[in-house]
């Protein structure tokens, strides 16, 4: 991800939120697969990911709400970060 970053100021800008909001890499794996199987029309991401990730389905949803939490927080505090209110995956 970090090439990617390289040329796009988005996903670098969500790089470094990940990181300003101490978000761990499992949870920033966690987080951006469970919005890749929403968009997909997955109904029930958590548990498609519960299995994958070796946790349960309420850990899985935590994880995103915790997550999401943080870089809402972050976006709210820091105007720099505000750009991260419109992404998707934060709805």
């Amino acid at each position: 991800a970090e090439h990617l970053a390289a040329d796009h100021a988005g996903l670098r800008l969500v790089l470094e939120a990940f990181d300003r909001a101490g978000i761990s890499t499992r949870d920033r794996a966690v987080l951006l697969h469970h919005a890749d199987e929403r968009c997909a029309g997955n109904a029930s991401p958590a548990v498609t990911l519960a299995e994958v990730f070796g946790v349960s389905a309420a850990n899985i949803r935590q994880i995103v709400r915790r997550a999401k939490q943080r870089l809402r927080a972050l976006a709210a505090a820091e105007p720099r970060f505000t750009p991260l209110r419109d992404l998707p995956f934060l709805a």
